[in-house]
């Protein structure tokens, strides 16, 4: 299966907007997620709500 193209993702919204954050607010650095309203920070490709009743 091939990886999916850009046009099948969807950024994550919340309350209206692509969620984001800021550059620099977490220590290490290299687990800052960063964005923007241009630029999400997540994205999503297919939501699937699995339930298992047992």
């Amino acid at each position: 299966m091939a990886f999916p193209s850009n046009n099948q993702f969807t950024p994550f919204i919340i309350n209206g907007s692509p969620v984001f954050d800021v550059l620099g607010d977490e220590s290490p650095t290299d687990t800052d997620l960063v964005g923007n309203s241009t630029f999400p920070a997540g994205f999503l490709r297919m939501m699937v709500l699995i339930y298992i009743l047992d």
